[in-house]
């Protein structure tokens, strides 16, 4: 015990309460007891997803890239701690996380962590950083799926440190500009709702992901991808923030390999079905005769149909390009919503078609007078019903998140997050009040908070119930009418609801055949790479990193890389290495990787240097047949060879 409490995230006081509450230890670590032979599906681990959520939100507080150091350089004194900003931190622990054998299991061997660094094009200008894990398919490698989160909080916008306190009530502006800028700043917490929630979920579905595939004795069959997008604001929010849009502008292949058939992407969670308004069926509208139903889960896919925020018009339009891949569309559709109702039907046989409210306090009496109540108020829940009211698949017609960059170019993806601002789904004014206007950010996630006047500071930012603050105690508040349990890390159970059932269904979308899939692990190393840049058509110097290549055993020591750039040229080197080209190619790159007898092959289509030849005939997978793995092998005895930049005869 002593080695686990020696590290980092002994902070999260997970420590000093170990040895009192067996039940942290399982929460903290999500090791099952005991494995059962074979899974169907995966299965989320929700201790070890609140676990994560807990000590993100409390340790790693006020997340914003351009308030702390270079990402380049973690060990720059520029980079503050973490109880100042944690943006560094909390990067480093989530790649760690994701490639930790002891949370996630053996297959995170094959995992490769790789930061892609870019500045902001707008408003604040620096640099940031779109994190990522990989683990290359066995059989369709070229095919990607991809999971998504942001971890950042909502900035501090300059008009708060900027004389906005001048009407207070001591005069004093310097006094309370320097108070706002701390206690509406998030310091101190780390936004547990936005977007802490949507990070711990996307941990979790992973991490459920691969314990299915060891199992079972699997694998992946396409490119499983989990990334953190940026998606820092200091100004109005975009139809999609700056980390989702550098992602897929720059970040995408053009060629046939390195197509995206999946996004999904994990935000603000926690406060949707089955939890109720406050742990209470009595919430605002409703208080004195109670009947009111649990919060709306908003389940934003892509349209079928344009709209608004994929609107139809020209041939280069959001909607065009949603049209042109329209049968993947249509078929994601119907995996989506196949998978919401097995998520029902398998959780609701797992809690007995119920959920416990865990508010004790009722308001149907006269005069509204608060009646404690000892036993417990029991719903029914999980039911087909509640599935379509509250857990509907829809067209999105939201836009403001990450989702917009990725579904406008034709991706199938949706976008998951609960409560953000009343509309007609979740409006806490009661039936009389004919006009209901929506409130901004009701829930008070990130900087959410109001200046004297009552005016929010932008558009997007403001909370007309006041500053609520986005902490992980108001988080299971809302949930559950309860901060949380008995122990610090011991979460409402509302809110484990509301965190369970989107990350199952979203492990039972990404598990199944035409997405992530599975396939038996096979005995040869698995080869893969990828470009820099990844978009080659303005340059002709190309790196290639197959570093994601690895044998059996997950390691990449004793592996040979045989490169054949596709311009005729053949290279015999490590796992990273570039090439420039004579000018404007297509180039069938591939990649052999050799474990004494053992072979793994990879291809990829290349535009280079503005070539504007149409595509090599190359699988979509990426498969390299055999008659290429053999040409490669001859003309590594044969023909020119490159090794270590130099070209020689072998």
């Amino acid at each position: 015990m002593k080695a686990v409490c020696g590290g980092r995230r002994a902070r999260w006081l997970l420590c000093a309460v170990l040895a009192a509450t067996p039940f942290v230890v399982a929460m903290a670590f999500g090791a099952p007891a005991r494995p059962a032979a074979t899974s169907e599906r995966p299965v989320i681990d929700t201790g070890y997803l609140y676990s994560q959520l807990y000590g993100m939100a409390t340790s790693d507080v006020y997340r914003v890239s351009g308030a702390d150091g270079p990402p380049q350089d973690p060990s720059s004194s520029f980079n503050v701690p973490s109880t100042v900003n944690g943006w560094q931190e909390l990067i480093a622990h989530w790649k760690s996380e994701l490639t930790s054998t002891h949370s996630m299991g053996p297959i995170a061997n094959f995992a490769t962590a790789k930061d892609h660094f870019f500045r902001r094009s707008g408003g604040y200008r620096f640099d940031s950083n779109d994190a990522e894990v990989t683990i290359p398919g066995a059989s369709c490698a070229g095919q990607r799926v991809l999971v998504a989160a942001h971890p950042d909080n909502v900035p501090v916008p300059t008009s708060v440190v900027q004389n906005i306190d001048s009407g207070n009530a001591t005069g004093d502006v310097s006094f309370g500009t320097a108070r706002r800028q701390i206690t509406l700043s998030n310091l101190g917490n780390g936004g547990a709702y936005d977007g802490t929630s949507g990070v711990a979920m996307t941990m979790a579905e992973y991490q459920a992901l691969l314990r299915w595939y060891a199992v079972n004795g699997t694998w992946p069959k396409r490119t499983l991808k989990v990334t953190l997008l940026d998606a820092h604001q200091d100004r109005p929010l975009s139809p999609a923030d700056e980390g989702a849009k550098h992602y897929a502008d720059d970040l995408i292949p053009r060629g046939p390999q390195g197509r995206y058939v999946l996004f999904a992407n994990m935000d603000m969670n926690g406060l949707e079905y089955p939890a109720f308004h406050w742990g209470t069926d009595h919430y605002l509208n409703d208080i004195a005769n109670g009947g009111v139903g649990p919060w709306f889960t908003n389940i934003a896919a892509s349209p079928l149909a344009a709209n608004d925020v994929y609107p139809d018009s020209g041939p280069d339009s959001a909607w065009a390009r949603i049209q042109a891949n329209l049968p993947a569309v249509q078929g994601f559709r119907d995996a989506l919503q196949s998978s919401v109702t097995d998520a029902f039907q398998s959780l609701g046989q797992k809690y007995d078609f119920s959920i416990p409210l865990e508010n004790p306090l009722r308001y149907d009496r006269a005069g509204n007078v608060p009646v404690d109540t000892p036993a417990p108020v029991v719903k029914p829940a999980y039911t087909p019903a509640d599935q379509s009211q509250f857990s509907p698949v829809r067209d999105d017609t939201i836009g403001r998140f990450d989702q917009v960059a990725f579904l406008s170019k034709g991706i199938p993806g949706f976008n998951v997050l609960g409560g953000y601002d009343s509309n007609a789904d979740d409006n806490p004014y009661p039936a009389s009040v004919a006009d209901k206007p929506p409130i901004l950010q009701y829930t008070g996630y990130g900087t959410t908070f109001q200046i004297g006047n009552g005016t929010p500071t932008s558009p997007n930012e403001g909370n007309p119930l006041g500053y609520t603050g986005d902490t992980i105690d108001h988080l299971n508040y809302w949930a559950s009418g309860n901060v949380h349990g008995a122990a610090v890390t011991d979460p409402s159970q509302e809110l484990l609801r509301a965190l369970e059932l989107p990350s199952t269904w979203t492990g039972y979308l990404l598990a199944r055949d035409e997405y992530a899939g599975a396939t038996p692990q096979g005995k040869n190393p698995i080869a893969y790479f990828e470009t820099d840049p990844v978009d080659a058509s303005g340059t002709r110097t190309v790196s290639f990193d197959g570093s994601f290549s690895r044998k059996p055993n997950g390691n990449a020591n004793g592996l040979t890389y045989i490169w054949d750039f596709g311009d005729g040229t053949i290279a015999v080197g490590g796992p990273k290495i570039s090439h420039t080209y004579a000018g404007p190619i297509y180039a069938d790159v591939k990649l052999l990787v050799l474990q004494g007898s053992k072979i793994g092959g990879y291809r990829q289509a290349v535009p280079v240097d503005g070539t504007t030849a149409d595509p090599p005939a190359t699988d979509p997978c990426g498969t390299l047949t055999p008659a290429a793995e053999s040409g490669l092998m001859a003309a590594t005895h044969g023909g020119r060879v490159s090794v270590k930049g130099k070209e020689v005869e072998r």
